[in-house]
């Protein structure tokens, strides 16, 4: 008999504190953060719309996020701030 899994929701994401940093676990916030060329102003400010849109900016603000904080994305550690 075949086995039915449900799709997995690309756009799900969890957030964790991880000593004094916070976690995203997430496929596409992953992967679209791997994608970023943090160089250039305009793919930063992309990621910044893209955590925008998933919700990612509120969840971590739930989580209790300051600016200054560590948010650790898969190989990727960013300094949170305004």
């Amino acid at each position: 008999m075949p086995v039915i899994r449900p799709k997995e929701d690309e756009n799900a994401f969890e957030v964790s504190r991880e000593g004094h940093a916070f976690r995203l676990r997430g496929k596409k916030i992953e992967r679209v953060t791997a994608m970023t060329n943090f160089d250039q102003e305009e793919a930063v400010l992309r990621l910044h719309r893209i955590f925008q849109s998933m919700g990612v900016t509120d969840a971590l603000e739930r989580a209790g996020v300051k600016d200054g904080d560590y948010v650790r994305i898969g190989e990727v550690e960013l300094e949170w701030g305004e």
